[in-house]
């Protein structure tokens, strides 16, 4: 094996590694630029992959076609910086654009001098290896409520335990970046195990998973990904099953009818589902009150201030006090998607520029308020909003192209579970895109649009 290639597979295995990690490993600043050793993988991969001899395989269809798509966003992105009102957080949106390229072009290089079956199994374990990370870290969370420090984890103690003490976020500092993580993880995991994506235990026992973190951070998005890998599995092996256990079947009606009878011929007591009740808030509220004279503390039951002040004024008060916004979160993303369209208009389609999204929010260019959210929180949104209409159009483009590659592969295979797989993953994806505030700037996005790509190619040879 020539020296160069040894080190493009050991730059490679560095950044395989690291990428839960990202630039959160051991980073060095020198001055504007910030040296980590997951960048330094990636840029040295690149360049010892121009340095390998002799003949390589040719790249497929689909992956120049996703290259040439990433060199015209590249493109236009440094073509709107022209334009930018904020220079900082331009080109640090310009930087994930740029990587995604790098990225790009480094597991393509490694695509064209390493055997398929090898660099499968090298994406599956790094896959493996994170998903193992995630899942410690977020049952250690869970059950501690010990987080790292970072800017939203301090806000923690300035609020009541809660829910959200608990919430995952590894290093992240954010309970949806987790999540987005944790599930692109498990659906790559699942795209590069094709046994596995069949077992219909392993797929009940990730969709456990997935609605047990989402609920605990509280993530709508993420419970919403679970009840559709719920429907899923029902689809793909209810039928099946249905016809096998006909027996089991009916036992099992029998005894849902059985317990439905029971709970509603016995007393019900009221749940967590009525706590927006006035009354049920009531119960969690305790007043206090300072006695001069003896310089004692007294707390009060919120049924007692409800006797001298009235109860939706106490509710509504406690409600402020514990709620971290005052603007319910579904209107928070309607009035997202509502500045988006204005920001579109604004810049004729155009694109208002890398980054720029919080600045026009920041210096009131947009109508509808969004609290202390100042970033899209959709993917598809920030694409357009900031890189002009054509770029988004060109991506949904190529989804549908690669929607057709998973459909002729699967054709040519004689098995439709890996095109019904990605199908439900063409669901999954815009809830997927909706759960972090500013998705482009994650990685682990990079990733999920490489393996999408390299799968059907992994199914279309027999060497794997």
């Amino acid at each position: 094996m020539h020296w160069a290639q040894k080190a493009l597979y050991l730059c490679l295995s560095l950044v395989l590694l690291l990428i839960p990690f990202d630039a959160y490993f051991l980073p060095v600043k020198t001055g504007p630029i910030t040296i980590y050793p997951y960048f330094l993988g990636v840029l040295g991969g690149v360049f010892f992959s121009f340095l390998i001899p002799g003949d390589k395989k040719i790249l497929p269809l689909n992956f120049k076609l996703l290259l040439g798509l990433a060199s015209v966003w590249v493109v236009v992105a440094f073509l709107l910086l022209l334009k930018v009102h904020d220079k900082h957080r331009a080109l640090y949106a310009v930087r994930s654009i740029l990587f995604l390229w790098l990225h790009l072009l480094l597991v393509f290089r490694v695509w064209q001098v390493m055997p398929l079956a090898q660099l499968r199994h090298w994406l599956n374990n790094a896959v493996q290896v994170m998903l193992f990370f995630l899942i410690v870290c977020g049952f250690f969370e869970y059950l501690t409520g010990i987080h790292l420090v970072g800017a939203q984890t301090v806000k923690i103690m300035k609020e009541p335990i809660g829910d959200f003490t608990y919430a995952p976020m590894a290093f992240y500092d954010n309970p949806n970046n987790y999540m987005v993580y944790l599930l692109s993880s498990v659906f790559l995991f699942l795209y590069l195990n094709e046994k596995l994506r069949k077992n219909i235990s392993v797929l009940l026992g990730f969709t456990m998973l997935l609605f047990f973190f989402a609920e605990v951070a509280d993530s709508r998005f993420g419970i919403i990904i679970s009840f559709m890998m719920i429907g899923y599995v029902l689809l793909m092996f209810g039928k099946e099953w249905m016809a096998r256990q006909k027996v089991l079947l009916a036992a099992s009606i029998l005894t849902l009818a059985f317990g439905a009878t029971v709970f509603l011929t016995f007393p019900i007591f009221l749940g967590p589902m009525w706590k927006k009740s006035p009354q049920y808030t009531l119960n969690e509220i305790a007043g206090a009150k300072y006695d001069v004279v003896t310089k004692q503390v007294e707390f009060i039951r919120g049924d007692s201030l409800a006797k001298i002040i009235p109860l939706d004024s106490v509710v509504a008060g406690y409600r402020h006090f514990k709620g971290r916004t005052a603007m319910p979160s579904t209107q928070i993303r309607i009035n997202l998607n509502k500045n988006s369209w204005d920001l579109i208009q604004l810049s004729k389609g155009i694109g208002v520029g890398p980054g720029q999204y919080s600045w026009y929010y920041e210096n009131g260019f947009t109508r509808y308020p969004t609290t202390t959210v100042t970033n899209p929180h959709n993917a598809f949104a920030e694409i357009a909003v900031e890189y002009g209409v054509l770029m988004i159009v060109l991506l949904l483009a190529f989804f549908v192209y690669l929607w057709r590659e998973y459909y002729l592969v699967s054709k040519q295979n004689k098995d439709y579970e890996l095109f019904y797989w990605h199908c439900l993953f063409m669901l999954v994806l815009p809830c997927l895109l909706n759960v972090p505030s500013a998705y482009l700037n994650l990685n682990i996005g990079w990733w999920l649009l490489i393996i999408l790509v390299m799968v059907p190619e992994f199914n279309k040879t027999k060497e794997v």
